[in-house]
């Protein structure tokens, strides 16, 4: 775009006179002429010069693949305009990061959303914010974007392209989950082509809706909301996809060009579905490809090895769970024990052993069950402190004979006996 003032107008001098297509060697052919040509233009930053000096014959075949999602000889224009799917999707996961972003700043509530809202409008909840004042808003409050990202946010929450967006339309933000959406464009996608017979198709039935929602005697050239939830009113759909958010869609597609909304799509941006697959949407599958393969010699082996970190990390912690688990229960009984054998040695008379053994009238508090710990430099032997020297491993008679005793450094020594008997992690 730096070179062109569209995408159009780049692929049609890379088409020159081969019938509006283009193959692979022309596809390299013309990037390598074009970044030369750059390069030599004065004071233009040669942006697409580095990037094609940046990337392999290997990695360019890739890029060739992701808008080729037909995966023939050549590509056409229709083709070529899925480049514009990278903008629109990066668009979506601008809108998901200043989400995340407000979650740890503000809170996870419609209310903090309809709260950073309100500050951004300088108090008021009620009237509707413009591009201006919620970029100079989310600035203010420290968001890390810059005005282009901040633009590309502020145009899919604007979800009835009046320019302006209401305290509803942000709240709408709190619900947005990226994933889920790009799933329900993807089965929107498959929807459209097996019940209409392809893209096209589908589209014109848009025009055909659009027409008679109109009621004018002219074909339409663009289709609005209406028409395009019309076209997907079926409840087998919505049945197929319960959740799935039409105006979010729209608006999707709407600001997929990078010309940002207008209320309208038309068939430029609805082909844009075309391209909407693995290869096109996953950011830079064929570097990470090739990352994979240098360091680990395949992706099976690569996977192997990132099951394995998986399987250790799960491992180690199960064993904490079940460690941590066996301490609080051994603490709490040995603390009961105490507690009961103390009892019966001050009330008297009557079989001391069953008192001890009788369940306590009330359950213990947490507070009451935690374990009383030797004073802040008192040394060991000293009153107040563990009562003697620390042994491991103590036997069954010793403990015994520390729970009769009732002393709290008999029962110390029992429960860290207890501890060191763990198994290691």
């Amino acid at each position: 775009l730096n070179r062109f003032e569209t995408v159009t107008e780049a692929f049609e001098a890379m088409a020159g006179n081969s019938a509006g297509r283009v193959n692979q060697q022309r596809f390299e052919e013309f990037l390598a002429a074009e970044s030369e040509a750059e390069g030599s233009g004065a004071g233009a930053k040669p942006a697409l010069k580095d990037w094609v000096l940046g990337t392999t014959p290997e990695d360019r075949e890739r890029v060739f693949a992701s808008v080729n999602p037909n995966r023939s000889a050549t590509i056409d224009l229709k083709d070529f305009l899925s480049l514009h799917l990278h903008t629109a999707v990066l668009a979506v996961r601008r809108l998901a990061h200043m989400q995340t972003w407000i979650f740890q700043e503000f809170g996870k509530t419609d209310a903090a959303f309809a709260q950073v809202f309100k500050t951004m409008n300088g108090g008021k909840a009620t009237t509707k914010i413009e591009h201006q004042k919620f970029t100079a808003g989310m600035k203010a409050l420290g968001y890390p974007g810059s005005d282009e990202t901040l633009r590309s946010i502020f145009s899919l929450c604007d979800f009835n392209s009046d320019t302006k967006i209401s305290s509803q339309e942000f709240q709408n933000l709190c619900h947005f989950n990226a994933d889920k959406f790009l799933q329900s464009l993807r089965a929107l996608k498959v929807y459209a082509e097996e019940k209409f017979g392809g893209l096209d198709k589908c589209y014109k039935k848009m025009l055909r809706a659009e027409k008679a929602l109109k009621n004018c005697s002219f074909a339409p050239q663009t289709a609005s909301f209406a028409a395009f939830e019309n076209v997907f009113k079926d409840p087998a759909f919505r049945e197929q996809v319960p959740n799935i958010d039409l105006r979010m869609i729209f608006t999707f597609l709407d600001e997929a060009t990078g010309k940002h909304a207008d209320g309208f799509i038309g068939i430029g941006e609805w082909l844009l579905l075309r391209g909407f697959d693995a290869s096109a949407l996953c950011g830079s599958p064929a570097r990470l490809q090739k990352i994979l393969e240098e360091r680990h010699g395949s992706l099976a082996e690569a996977f192997h090895r990132m099951h394995a970190n998986w399987l250790a990390g799960t491992l180690r912690r199960g064993l904490k769970q079940a460690a941590f688990e066996g301490l609080a229960r051994s603490l709490c009984r040995d603390r009961g024990a105490a507690e009961r054998g103390k009892s019966a040695q001050a009330g008297g008379g009557g079989d001391g052993h069953a008192c001890a053994l009788r369940p306590s009238s009330r359950a213990a508090s947490f507070g009451e069950l935690r374990p009383k710990f030797p004073a802040v430099g008192k040394p060991l032997g000293s009153p107040g402190g563990l009562g003697g020297k620390l042994t491991f491993g103590t036997n069954a008679s010793s403990l015994g004979s520390s729970r009769a005793a009732g002393t709290s450094g008999g029962f110390q020594r029992a429960s860290l006996s207890r501890v060191a008997s763990l198994p290691a992690l």
